[in-house]
């Protein structure tokens, strides 16, 4: 259901607008995230797995490029990082803070990176100069396949670009493998952020005609249902709300009472008076029934 808020004239007229922007107005935003929780918790929940399994694969870079740790690398996938990774997303699925849905998901992606940079450091050579270069995959997966937002998917690749950097500047690697590897860190991040941006603006642009068509719907429901003259329920709301009182379940009985009133010479006085007239004087009395309505549960018809 939309918030209160978001009525269908103001979706319209901010549509109109054409705003790129990856923020809404408040009651938006928030009928936004809450769409979202749901969708980023079905990506995590399908993907966790293929990104554990394709994580340990590369395993046999370390078998062909880097034998000699192979042993340290396969206790860092399989005793710390698949465990985090694993835990993470189970903190994902479970945390009710936004924060710490952020918090858990960013840390899959740098515990990935941290590994590859570890392990880059533990050793020397054109094999650890090709092995670093893992790591600028991890910042395309996270930013094109974990659909981060653009905030959290830009601080993401700060951190590990910085991450990376921190360790393969002052490293054992010659400058042209640290002018490659930072070029091409930097070339993936601001590309797949990119990519990231794009999509989310896509997404938000889905949102909103999602909702305008849903709000339209609605509009076009309550139209149907109400007097076009007075403003409340006709035959249509009516026949609706009594299927429903007598399909509810019949062993919680609940009480129902009804009203008829009937307007005296309203004939007479829309004769001598006109139709303006009676038409006013309908819409007074429908004012003055509605007003007496206690809560939704009352229907004045």
């Amino acid at each position: 259901m939309a918030d209160p808020a978001v009525t269908l004239p103001v979706l319209e007229a901010y549509m109109a607008e054409k705003r790129t922007r990856l923020t809404f107005p408040p009651a938006l935003e928030k009928l936004y995230n809450q769409q979202m929780e749901g969708y980023r918790r079905k990506v995590m929940t399908r993907g966790v797995l293929p990104a554990v399994i394709i994580y340990n694969v590369f395993l046999l870079a370390d078998l062909l490029l880097l034998p000699e740790t192979l042993l340290l690398a396969a206790m860092l996938h399989f005793v710390v990082v698949t465990p985090i990774i694993l835990m993470a997303a189970l903190f994902f699925l479970r945390a009710k803070r936004h924060w710490l849905r952020e918090l858990s998901a960013a840390a899959i992606p740098f515990m990935m990176v941290a590994q590859i940079m570890f392990i880059y450091a533990q050793n020397e050579g054109v094999a650890a100069d090709q092995y670093q270069y893992l790591a600028v995959m991890i910042v395309i997966y996270m930013n094109v396949n974990l659909r981060f937002g653009f905030r959290l998917a830009a601080a993401s690749t700060l951190l590990l670009t910085i991450t990376y950097l921190a360790v393969l500047l002052p490293g054992h690697s010659p400058f042209e493998v640290k002018f490659t590897g930072s070029g091409l860190m930097a070339s993936a991040a601001y590309l797949s952020l990119m990519a990231n941006r794009r999509m989310e603006q896509d997404v938000r642009y889905n949102f909103l005609s999602s909702l305008r068509d849903r709000l339209r719907r609605e509009s076009a429901e309550d139209v149907a249902r109400r007097d076009a003259l007075t403003g409340l329920a006709n035959r249509r709301q009516l026949d609706e709300v009594v299927s429903t009182i007598w399909s509810s379940d019949l062993q919680q009985p609940s009480l129902v009472a009804v009203i008829m009133a009937d307007i005296d010479y309203f004939k007479p006085f829309n004769d001598r008076y006109g139709h303006g007239a009676g038409d006013a004087c309908l819409k007074r009395i429908a004012s003055a029934i509605a007003s007496e309505l206690r809560n939704e549960g009352d229907l004045a018809v």
